[in-house]
């Protein structure tokens, strides 16, 4: 997405994964804002990759957007911005704006002051109100592996390797991932051990293996059901760290 197009439209709607499309709303916001063609060092493009540029307000919904959050971005609109100045608003997961929501919001996205932008992310555009699209240009980006974005993360779960929890908090901190994220990764997980299950059901007789299997899986759809709120996640990840690495120590210890 070109720096002249994010800005010859007010509201956008950029579709693909949770992950590709908010790494490329970091990538976007600071070919606009950086006055070093996005140097990646500078503290605006520090700011925006943090999530904590005054320019920039990133809009999460809990289960889903409330009129309180929608009220709170119309009343931010209703300021006049000096010609060089811009406010982003991006809606994280757009799928879950309410019918409410969304209709009280149309009339602001569709003739706001010049400078204000909206984001719309989703990977579920079929959800999302005809009027609400009819009113963004919509990009489809591209989707990353990811298994791919989040190789380092996932490494110690697929390798059993839990000796550097050190780096891994600082590779948490990193990352800087958010509840859908999060989600994502474990959703990978389960995914990759339910295999090794049925792989080791079909080709050996082990049972402490496939027991060892079946924990795992279980423990990763606790993990599920307390994804971490803003704010929570390195606290969610080192937790999920130190379960695995005990699982790991019980199991060596058993056999």
């Amino acid at each position: 997405m070109s720096y002249n197009q994010i800005l010859q439209h007010s509201s956008h709607l950029w579709i693909s994964d949770h992950t590709t499309a908010q790494e490329q709303t970091v990538q976007s916001l600071q070919n606009v804002l950086c006055k070093n063609n996005s140097c990646q060092t500078c503290t605006i493009c520090t700011q925006i990759k943090t999530y904590t540029h005054p320019w920039t307000t990133w809009l999460e919904p809990q289960t889903s957007y409330t009129i309180d959050q929608i009220d709170e971005v119309i009343k931010s609109v209703q300021f006049t911005l000096d010609a060089q100045e811009f406010r982003f608003f991006i809606f994280t997961q757009a799928e879950a704006l309410t019918t409410t929501c969304c209709n009280r919001l149309l009339k602001t996205i569709e003739e706001p002051h010049h400078g204000y932008h909206f984001i719309f992310l989703t990977d579920r555009p079929q959800e999302l109100l005809p009027t609400l699209k009819s009113r963004c240009f919509t990009k489809t980006l591209q989707s990353q592996s990811i298994q791919h974005v989040y190789h380092d993360i996932l490494e110690p779960f697929i390798t059993y390797k839990f000796n550097k929890p050190i780096q891994f908090l600082k590779l948490i901190d990193k990352q800087n991932i958010k509840e859908t994220a999060t989600k994502e990764i474990i959703d990978l997980l389960i995914e990759h051990f339910y295999k090794k299950l049925k792989q080791t059901a079909q080709e050996s007789s082990n049972h402490q293996d496939l027991h060892g299997y079946i924990d795992i899986i279980l423990l990763l759809k606790q993990a599920l059901l307390q994804l971490p709120v803003q704010g929570s996640s390195k606290l969610f990840w080192k937790n999920l760290y130190l379960a695995f690495d005990q699982h790991q120590h019980h199991v060596t210890k058993t056999t």
